[in-house]
């Protein structure tokens, strides 16, 4: 799901408390030179990787995609959000972060967002990039899911590491100075937190920021932007996607 535990078969997922907008999955690892432009806003005339958009959730008027063949549910709501190419909204969100028209997560009763779409629906491609605005209350757990494909097939995670509760327990003495270990993103493939791939700078609470991660599974890689500006990655097995045994986004 997006912003909860969705398919996570074992529960360890936990949901995120705060507010996303304009989140997008695209069939390409947009190049890093051209990731600030997403991040500013919803103008695409000429951009060269638009016609990469599988997925578009902009949660004006409620949560609805203005592109891919999906649906949304939320738990006790459903939003009918399947748009023919007739009635299509233009490509880009238009109003982002407006009253009413973002997807508002809240600790008191905690929801999130699942799609009608997985990996059969084009959202587990070899090579992908997940893009989101995201306002991370401070309410929001140690660990919280931004978006998993069904039950770990790629998950996007807020996370932090070293001793405390819900973080994930290594070793950190060894990691480059001044990389950050709280509020960092992280790219989730199982429930082994110690091979995640994650970024080296951190998500600011309770503040609106824009975050993306591309992966490239056959090459075993992913990369962390936060603001448009690059965060780091990883390799290896942890850094290729599956198909989440076949469960939704």
């Amino acid at each position: 799901g997006i912003g909860g535990a969705g398919g996570c078969a074992d529960g360890g997922c936990i949901p995120f408390v705060g507010s996303m907008d304009t989140v997008r999955v695209w069939n390409t690892p947009i190049i890093a030179e051209a990731v600030p432009v997403l991040a500013d806003g919803p103008t695409y005339d000429g951009f060269p990787f638009a016609e990469h958009v599988v997925a578009e959730f902009t949660f004006d008027s409620g949560a609805r995609a203005t592109a891919g063949n999906l649906s949304l549910t939320v738990p006790e709501t459903s939003y009918a959000a399947l748009f023919a190419t007739d009635i299509a909204e233009p490509f880009g969100d238009a109003a982002p972060f407006s009253e009413g028209g973002s997807l508002v997560l809240d600790a008191t009763s905690p929801i999130w967002v699942r799609t009608s779409g997985g990996a059969a629906e084009g959202l587990s491609p070899e090579k992908f990039t997940f893009e989101a605005w995201i306002k991370a209350d401070s309410a929001n757990a140690a660990t919280s899911t931004i978006a998993m494909l069904g039950d770990y097939g790629w998950g996007v995670m807020l996370t932090c590491y070293g001793p405390g509760d819900e973080c994930c327990d290594v070793d950190v003495s060894g990691w480059e100075a001044g990389a950050s270990t709280t509020n960092v993103l992280a790219f989730a493939t199982d429930t082994t937190c110690d091979v995640y791939p994650h970024s080296t700078l951190a998500v600011a609470l309770d503040t609106w920021t824009h975050i993306a991660v591309t992966v490239d599974s056959a090459a075993e890689e992913v990369a962390f932007y936060v603001d448009g500006v690059a965060a780091g990655g990883g390799t290896g097995n942890g850094a290729a996607a599956g198909d989440g045994g076949g469960g939704p986004l």
